[in-house]
């Protein structure tokens, strides 16, 4: 019996040091994969991106096969800005047979931020097609469409997001945007009053929605807009650059300046605001410090064309052919497909050899338009002001320095073929107490343009019109005369002077513009519409 117990306890001993032997074996690669994955998650919910990495690094030696851990290094790479091997790990994971919507998606915003936009549309289509009920591929994909100039393509994406989720308010501010670029104004208008009913503090849309009333010609609308705006983000400098120029367009020149003044306050290094401010002293006949401003602006951003532009501009208009000279062929070195400031340029050297030798014979008329002339940056293009009735028949000089106050649109009439309230009538001549000197078709025209920028409509006129008397097909001061009809609230004789230009010129963008607007004081949205698309065409073809 003793011995039997003996055996049975060297059979115990020897069975617990075999258990013993087995628990010091080292775990599965499997299992220390999976738990340097799962500290990974813990280290990536609290923020510690690079200690995650570390650990999904080792994870990925341990077990090379492990999909989920490729995704987490995917997203976590991304996280930290490496994109390329954001992608190879999406890719990695993928092939392990993780198809998944979200990995799809986020290896499309990798090829983004790489800029291979084809294989980021076929990565969101990918996604799309995993989940058909899922906005979000949607929702990004017109991301890039509006990143690319795609507006249409991202109208689309974005009617499907607003499909699933019909109060996702930004959604329709997206949508607002794409509207906005693709021209279409008034649909842009729509989708912000619904984002502002809904939320009408959101500053984005009141900005949004001001721009695209000042586009549409509503600037008291607009400046309501934008003042909103400026109360809810008061140290926005580029809120009070737009809505100076809605004050512009409505002839409050003061009001412009203002809030000019305020965005260079707000923003000492922006190149744009001392642009914009220029313009205003120029406006206010302070030719100094709009040139001190211009130069700034120049100082601040040497690579700035529209700059460079803005000053040859102002020197051009002062005389100062030297000067323009020398600017107006920096801005073509900085922006060689701007066929503007290529004519001007060729324009000042002719009036520089002919301020050299008078008797000089004008050279063959160049193209340059209002824009060249009087903008000093982008947003201050000719743009159409508030709608008012049409003046009567009978021609009446408006008065040079008070542009005519804003009032309703009249209403077009739905008929197929409508007469018009006014008959159209001949361009009205200029009055006869202005007796103008004998001047060359040329320098009628420069003297009418200086008499635009600075509001002297009456002596504008007087000037393109002898301009056009002297030369009846000379392109650039038709297109000038019918600018001016245009702030003087005459949409038709503009319209006139504009269709003419037109004739003359079929590729002129800015008279397509211009004619847009005078369109819109009629009524005319069609022909309106026309008009800016044909408009875009050309720009987009220079």
């Amino acid at each position: 019996m003793e011995a039997f117990r003996r055996l049975a306890l060297i059979l115990l001993a020897s069975g617990a040091a075999f258990l013993c032997a087995q628990d010091r074996k080292p775990r599965a690669p499997a299992d220390q994969a999976n738990q340097f994955r799962q500290r990974a998650v813990a280290r990536l919910s609290a923020g510690d991106r690079q200690l995650a990495l570390a650990d999904l690094n080792q994870a990925l030696q341990l077990n090379p096969d492990d999909a989920q851990a490729w995704r987490l290094r995917a997203e976590t790479n991304a996280a930290l800005g490496d994109y390329k091997q954001a992608a190879m790990d999406y890719t990695r994971a993928i092939e392990l047979r993780l198809e998944r919507s979200s990995v799809y998606l986020g290896r499309a915003n990798a090829w983004r931020e790489q800029k291979d936009f084809d294989k980021a549309f076929a990565d969101f289509a990918s996604a799309i097609k995993l989940r058909l009920d899922d906005p979000e591929p949607y929702r990004q994909r017109a991301a890039l469409y509006l990143q690319l100039g795609k507006n249409q393509d991202a109208i689309d994406d974005l009617d499907r997001v607003i499909q699933f989720l019909p109060a996702d308010t930004r959604s329709y501010l997206k949508r607002a945007q794409a509207y906005g670029n693709a021209g279409r104004f008034d649909r842009a208008v729509a989708d912000l009053d619904t984002v502002l009913l809904r939320e009408p503090r959101n500053a984005e849309a009141l900005g949004l929605r001001a721009a695209a009333l000042a586009r549409l010609g509503q600037h008291n609308k607009a400046i309501a807009d934008f003042t909103n705006a400026i109360t809810l983000d008061r140290n926005n400098p580029k809120l009070h650059l737009a809505r100076a120029d809605s004050y512009s367009a409505i002839g409050e020149a003061r009001s412009a300046f203002e809030d000019r003044d305020r965005a260079v306050q707000l923003s000492p290094g922006m190149a744009e605001a001392y642009l914009a401010r220029g313009g205003s002293h120029h406006s206010l006949s302070q030719h100094a410090d709009g040139l001190a401003d211009r130069s700034k602006a120049i100082e601040l951003n040497p690579q700035l064309a529209v700059a460079w532009k803005a000053r040859g501009n102002a020197y051009f208009l002062l005389d100062r052919f030297d000067d323009a000279i020398r600017d107006l062929a920096e801005a073509v070195r900085l922006d060689p497909a701007d066929t503007e400031t290529a004519n001007l340029l060729q324009l000042a050297r002719f009036r520089l050899e002919q301020s050299k030798t008078p008797g000089v014979e004008a050279p063959k008329p160049v193209l340059v338009t209002e824009s060249a002339l009087t903008a000093t940056s982008l947003s201050e293009l000719p743009v159409k002001r508030e709608s008012a009735p049409a003046p009567p028949s009978a021609p009446v000089p408006a008065p040079a320095a008070t542009p005519p106050q804003p009032g309703p649109v009249p209403s077009p009439t739905p008929a197929p073929a409508p007469t018009p309230p006014v008959v159209t009538p001949a361009p009205p001549q200029p009055p006869p107490t202005l007796a103008l000197p004998a001047l060359s078709p040329e320098a009628n025209n420069t003297r009418a343009r200086a008499a635009t920028q600075a509001g002297n409509y009456e002596l504008a006129l007087a000037h393109f019109t002898a301009a056009l008397a002297a030369r009846p097909n000379f392109t650039l001061a038709l297109n000038g005369r019918g600018f001016v009809y245009l702030k003087l609230r005459k949409p038709l004789p503009a319209i006139e002077d504009f269709t003419a230009a037109i004739k003359l010129d079929p590729n002129y963008a800015n008279a397509y513009r211009n004619r847009a607007a005078a369109r819109r004081l009629t009524g005319d949205e069609t022909g309106a519409a026309a008009d800016h698309e044909r408009e875009q065409q050309l720009l987009k073809n220079r």
